[in-house]
């Protein structure tokens, strides 16, 4: 589920700006009548278990029936405690729909920036968005929100230096300006003007930097769980323990999706993002500099860069976020238009966990570009 934080402006009170956290109380009205609703159903069904060859009789369906009429008479009574959001998202495309998950006309290239070899999937197509990736991920991480999305967009999504199938290793500068330098060339040779500029994590931060000094090359800035204030000794700790913790080899898919979780919904992409080699699954990057990498890109505060950002901006949390309320209210109330996003059903990797929500949101933004480019 998708709720468009905005508040109308002549609801919006001195502390609440354009957003709005989520009420726990409501949350927790919703779960109590939604148990009751489930309890309700169960309560008045009849029908038992019966062999494949059992014919139900006329009683039986009419129970079957009443069944689903408690189930809607339940639920309607459950939207009166989940009001709809002021703003709804539309769906976007000539037929009104977005995409059917497959990619048309995806190609790979490769190009140097600085001596360093990037690579990056491309699609034609006009407005373009940048995808940039989080830490130890990789450009084609994008492929379920790109196969969401109508023909007519195009994409780049690069693997951003020192993951992927860009170049690796200590030699590879990994500082501020590296990975910004990469994104102006890569928007400058491979699109030839502005794009929808799109950071999760890690690429938010870059998109922050990019955002700020180069406006000319963004149209509209979109960062997904990503904030300003800077991270702490703990959190680099943090971070190093979680990359100690990969494996440097894994012995086939079974031992990598049972790594990265079987439920999760984020696994097949980690999972494919591993190089394959004769001995098994290899990771395609080098722990100690993303970690320098993340040090160069977030031990300071980004606020000072964040308020000298123009373009329209929209910010996007996950229903669990890493991304503190103090973090977002601190970047609304210093930029009071920005629009505030969240994707209820998804955790930190908001685009793998629910695609379906972010290419609907990107189609938007994609569509009230065309219609008027200052949005």
């Amino acid at each position: 589920m998708l709720i468009d934080l905005m508040i109308p402006d002549g609801q919006r009170s001195s502390t609440q700006q354009s957003y709005l956290p989520t009420d726990h109380g409501r949350d927790a009205l919703l779960l109590e009548r939604l148990g009751a609703c489930i309890l309700a159903v169960l309560a008045e069904t009849t029908v038992e278990a019966e062999p494949v060859a059992h014919q139900s009789t006329r009683s039986e369906r009419w129970s079957v029936a009443r069944n689903i009429k408690t189930w809607q008479v339940a639920m309607s009574q459950v939207h009166e405690y989940w009001p709809r959001p002021a703003r709804r998202i539309r769906r976007f495309g000539r037929t009104g729909t977005l995409g059917t998950n497959t990619i048309s006309i995806m190609e790979s290239t490769h190009l140097i920036v600085d001596g360093v070899r990037l690579y990056a999937l491309v699609r034609p197509g006009t407005p373009t968005i940048l995808f940039l990736h989080g830490l130890a991920g990789y450009g084609g991480e994008w492929k379920p929100v790109c196969g969401l999305l109508d023909d007519s967009l195009g994409f780049v999504a690069p693997d951003q230096r020192g993951h992927g199938q860009s170049q690796i290793g200590p030699e590879v500068a990994v500082d501020r300006l590296a990975y910004v330098g990469d994104a102006v060339t890569i928007i400058n040779q491979l699109v030839g003007g502005p794009v929808i500029l799109v950071g999760q994590s890690m690429g938010g931060l870059v998109a922050t930097y990019l955002a700020a000094s180069r406006p000319d090359l963004v149209n509209h800035l979109v960062l997904i769980e990503a904030g300003v204030r800077p991270l702490r000794q703990t959190d680099i700790e943090s971070l190093e323990s979680w990359l100690d913790r990969w494996p440097t080899r894994f012995a086939d898919d079974c031992e990598a999706t049972r790594f990265f979780g079987h439920r999760n919904p984020s696994t097949s992409a980690w999972v494919d993002g591993l190089a394959r080699t004769p001995k098994g699954l290899v990771r395609r990057f080098d722990p100690e500099t993303l970690l320098t990498a993340m040090r160069a890109l977030a031990s300071n505060s980004r606020a000072e860069a964040w308020r000298e950002i123009s373009v329209p901006t929209t910010l996007v949390r996950a229903g669990n976020s890493a991304i503190g309320d103090d973090d977002i209210e601190e970047m609304v109330i210093a930029r009071p238009d920005t629009r505030v996003v969240e994707i209820l059903d998804s955790g930190h990797d908001v685009h793998l966990d629910n695609p379906r929500e972010v290419a609907t949101l990107l189609s938007d933004i994609a569509e009230r570009h065309a219609q008027s480019p200052s949005e």
